[in-house]
């Protein structure tokens, strides 16, 4: 991040009460290949993905458990996108006051482990929307309501490149050099940009060995964003469990994208399966 971002970045946390969890959580979680300074981390990370690529968000902590980061960082990439809008060229004096706030360390958790269950200090986040609904259809295969309420979607709570060619029935899941990013191809990244939808959520059907995603504009969804004109979204905790649930073990793979389930413009939905070769 640049200087005034790290500053930004700072206050955010302070104005969220989240300065001494973030840096605390991680400490004791970020990724292997992370910097283990949370402030070196801050310096080498896109401010995009402060949050969402900081750590490996534990599923044992109360309050500030997976739902609660995701949530913070839709909120901080807002933020973002405002203070950039709103960028001015800043005066001498006051770049030596960015250069201080963004130079002043992130306090550090001194309390228990956060492997204990953490008393909340913070009002609890809204309890997530239901999901929405989609009708059935003769012609193709269709989630229905029905369905989901029946059979139920376990999603995955996110707690919200490759120089091989992407072509048509594929997204691409790449953790190399450190990243972690799914991109989509060409013609779905464009079906996805027209619908307007803004966000989505992932998870499985029952015990079937397939992903859904399901693009909306649901607030509690998962941002996603364009990268070289096609549809990406980077989350390092996110990344690893899709990988995890198909047992991939290269840091590139190409897996099986389904065309669109959904029968209303509302919502899209595609299955992701594995590519056996």
């Amino acid at each position: 991040m640049k200087t005034a971002n790290i500053a930004l970045f700072k206050q955010f946390l302070n104005e969220n009460g989240a300065n001494k969890i973030f840096c605390g959580l991680y400490k004791q979680f970020h990724f292997p290949e992370s910097p283990e300074s949370v402030e070196e981390y801050l310096m080498k990370v896109d401010s995009k993905d402060a949050i969402l690529n900081a750590f490996k968000f534990p599923h044992d902590v109360v309050t500030f458990g997976p739902e609660y980061w995701l949530n913070l960082a839709v909120r901080w990439e807002k933020r973002l996108v405002v203070a950039t809008e709103e960028t001015n060229h800043y005066s001498a004096k006051e770049r030596k006051r960015v250069m201080k706030e963004a130079a002043k360390p992130l306090d550090v958790w001194e309390g228990s482990s956060f492997r204990q269950k953490l008393a909340p200090e913070t009002p609890p986040e809204p309890a997530p929307k239901e999901e929405p609904v989609i009708k059935e259809e003769e012609e193709r295969e269709v989630v229905s309501e029905e369905e989901m309420a029946l059979s139920g979607f376990h999603f995955f709570n996110i707690n919200r490149n490759s120089q091989q060619r992407l072509l048509d029935g594929f997204v691409s899941v790449n953790i190399r050099s450190g990243s972690a990013r799914v991109s989509f191809n060409s013609t779905v990244s464009e079906e996805i940009i027209k619908s307007g939808l803004k966000s989505f959520r992932i998870g499985q059907k029952g015990t079937e060995k397939a992903l859904f995603i399901i693009f909306s504009n649901d607030a509690e969804g998962i941002p996603w964003r364009i990268n070289a004109k096609n549809v990406c979204f980077s989350s390092k905790d996110l990344v690893v469990r899709i990988m995890d649930f198909f047992g991939i073990k290269e840091d590139y793979v190409q897996l099986k994208i389904s065309k669109n389930m959904a029968n209303k413009k509302d919502y899209l939905t595609y299955k992701l399966t594995k590519n056996e070769k």
